[in-house]
């Protein structure tokens, strides 16, 4: 140890000190003792061992890195040692060194006894940091394997690519721009780690596909582990970002900075089933006690009772389903009021059992009841109930109070061949989108919203579509085909939905674009296309359906309804570009939406709240698929751009998610609907929760 001055010096002044103060001297030898006990604490170095051996190809990169480390690892704070001898590892590595670094090794680099001392170092808590081809070391030794997370399988040449930076909380990335361009030799791995390690950054290059981790770190075994596949080039080790991602790492290893590196491990979410035999599920939502509220298709509200985990039927609500004639309705849509825990209000939107219309309405719970006759009507939307198809539903709350309400076109998908149904015919009104999507005087194909008020009327926001005089003043989203599921972000009132999208299966040079299904994302009010435009604007043509004669292409920038059924403006706003967009088929503009059957769901935006969830899902939207049985994660950049997407849970199966909510804690619940159409055999809540 030394001290920075001479110590009688330092006790001289005390003891001036301690006259003026009348301090004693066992005060004074305290304080001398913290002092440097301090100084101790404050000047030992923690101590690095940089293990560069190489038993494959060896990295020109190697020395270029051991002359740069040094200028960044600064000798006050940290020790380096370099070597390529393995007898290094042996009884001593414990108590030599605080983390060891493995710099481009290759190959078979310990012997089974050095083995066994590296194993035993992080089982007693030490620490691993792999540099590059790292990974491409100690193949036949599996426990090293799941220490690095994945084993090196190729790479191409060296070029630029764009890292993607998904946790910017870890000391290691937060001094990160959100997108990193970076000139390294990608590698590509033996298998994607995401969910056995905690992924920090992703990479658009190499041949991984669209989800392709490229730094990640986790606990492991007892110890803690960090990896980073850049490092191929020596330039890499004067470039100051990589210098900074090095020392963050290593300040998480030793433990000097905090980072959580349990975040994407799967093992650290569980997943509890809360309730089961669902018929027709629709939506759900959790009061701030944790009891969960759901509704049925049929007319049913429950709740699962957050203490005991029974589950109450409080009441049925009188609605019309037309499942008979193969129609959408019934109880569509449920949201508990903004002031539930004083009030006990619930909001929820259904098919009128005898009138032709859904209906918002208001209802009062009390004593665990639905209490019907408390109902007070408030917005009422147009269905048509002579034919199929789409009533949306969905409602929501944003943080103002106000509620927003997605409706379906009410128009007959079945005869338009998978485009666009805009037909004029005489008799066939409920084949014309244009009447009702298209429309700026009618509430159909939108998403609403209004701000309700206690007597049961309610106020237009706002910043809504249409002033009283130019179109419906509710309408906040014009031009949707299904907005099946809304969400809201409760940080800036964003609007986020599914659209399920038509059916057709390529593009017709006689009619347009093949169906695709949308996630949207409305900051302001807009028109979003349908039925003359979808996906990144992509137009419909004109089509005459009596005498199938197809004309002009609409143009997205320049909207015009000219149907007859018509009963508004002719001139629209322009068309909005969709968010996420994807067919059938395999998507070029979203290579992870691979193919399969179509229902677009757009789910909550997580915000961190201390509990819950961890920081990592912060700024990140959910979205779902009830076709594909798959969540996934839109990472969000500081813009509400997306950054990155990945699958959520991929290892997890979710029969149909119809919906899904965090509740104040920062718990995920997700609304299964099962396999089966309208049935309940396998429909069920879940409830998932990080570790605590």
């Amino acid at each position: 140890m030394k001290i920075k001055f001479p110590f009688f010096i330092f006790l001289f002044l005390l003891l001036l000190n301690s006259c003026a103060k009348k301090i004693s001297v066992v005060d004074i030898v305290d304080g001398v003792g913290k002092a440097i006990e301090v100084a101790e604490k404050k000047e030992e170095p923690k101590r690095i061992l940089v293990f560069s051996k190489t038993a494959g190809y060896r990295h020109g990169a190697i020395e270029g890195a051991i002359e740069a480390l040094p200028s960044f690892f600064k000798p006050e704070s940290w020790d380096l040692e370099f070597t390529e001898d393995s007898s290094v590892f042996n009884k001593d590595l414990s108590s030599n060194f605080d983390v060891v670094f493995f710099l481009n090794t290759t190959g078979d680099v310990l012997n089974d006894l050095e083995q066994e001392y590296f194993k035993n170092y992080i089982n007693n808590g030490g620490a691993y940091l792999g540099i590059h081809s790292a990974a491409d070391t100690e193949y036949d030794w599996e426990w090293y394997g799941k220490l690095v997370g994945a084993y090196f399988a190729g790479h191409e040449e060296i070029k630029e690519g764009t890292v993607s930076i998904l946790d910017k909380s870890h000391p290691s990335t937060r001094h990160l721009d959100e997108r990193w361009k970076k000139v390294d030799e990608w590698y590509d791995y033996d298998h994607n780690p995401r969910g056995e390690v905690h992924v920090l950054a992703v990479v658009d290059q190499g041949k991984m596909g669209p989800d392709h981790p490229i730094t990640w770190c986790h606990n492991y075994d007892g110890g803690r582990s960090f990896y980073t596949g850049m490092g191929h080039t020596e330039e890499t080790y004067t470039n100051q970002e990589f210098q900074k991602l090095l020392l963050g790492a290593a300040e998480w290893l030793v433990g000097l900075k905090d980072g959580d590196c349990d975040a994407g491990l799967a093992v650290n979410y569980t997943r509890e089933i809360i309730a089961t035999d669902i018929e027709g599920a629709t939506e759900l939502d959790v009061a701030s006690n944790g009891d969960v509220y759901f509704i049925e298709r049929f007319g049913k509200l429950k709740k699962v009772n957050s203490d005991s985990g029974e589950i109450d039927e409080l009441g049925t609500i009188d609605v019309f389903t037309g499942i008979d004639n193969g129609l959408e309705y019934g109880l569509l849509g449920m949201a508990l009021s903004p002031d539930f825990d004083s009030t006990g209000r619930i909001y929820v939107y259904y098919s009128h059992p005898t009138e032709n219309h859904q209906t918002l309405s208001r209802f009062n719970i009390v004593d665990n009841k639905l209490e019907i006759s408390s109902e007070v009507s408030i917005l009422k939307v147009e269905s048509q109930r002579e034919t199929c198809c789409h009533a949306g539903g969905s409602i929501e709350f944003d943080k103002n109070g106000n509620i927003f309400i997605s409706t379906g076109d009410d128009t007959n998908p079945f005869a338009s061949d998978g485009f666009s149904p805009i037909d004029e015919t005489d008799g066939r009104k409920p084949w014309d989108a244009a009447r009702s999507s298209g429309n700026v005087n009618d509430l159909r194909g939108k998403i609403l919203r209004i701000k309700p008020l206690e007597d049961g009327s309610y106020e237009i926001p706002e910043g809504n579509l249409f002033s009283s005089n130019s179109g419906r003043p509710e309408i906040y989203v014009m031009g949707n085909r299904n907005p099946y599921r809304i969400s809201i972000d409760q940080k800036n009132n964003w609007l986020y939905w599914g659209e399920i999208g038509p059916d057709a299966s390529e593009d017709d040079d006689s009619r347009g674009p093949m169906g695709y299904d949308e996630i949207n994302q409305a900051r302001t009010a807009g028109n979003y296309g349908w039925p003359f435009c979808i996906a990144n604007n992509k137009p419909y043509r004109s089509y005459d359906f009596e005498n199938k004669i197809s004309s002009d292409y609409f143009d997205c920038e320049n909207l015009k309804n000219n149907s007859i059924n018509n009963t508004g403006s002719i001139n629209i706003p322009a068309a909005n570009e969709a968010f996420i967009w994807y067919p059938y088929s395999q998507s070029e503009e979203f290579p992870l939406f691979s193919g399969g059957g179509r229902s677009a769901m757009a789910g909550p935006v997580y915000r961190y709240k201390g509990q819950g969830f961890p920081e990592y899902y912060e700024n990140v939207l959910f979205i779902y698929e009830w076709s594909r049985f798959w969540i996934r994660e839109v990472h969000l950049d500081s813009k509400g751009e997306i950054l990155h997407i990945n699958d959520f849970l991929p290892n997890e199966d979710f029969l149909r998610p119809v919906d899904m909510v965090f509740d104040k804690q920062g718990n995920l619940y997700i609304l299964e609907y099962g396999q089966s159409w309208y049935g309940y055999e396998d429909s069920k809540i879940s409830k998932i929760t990080y570790k605590e």
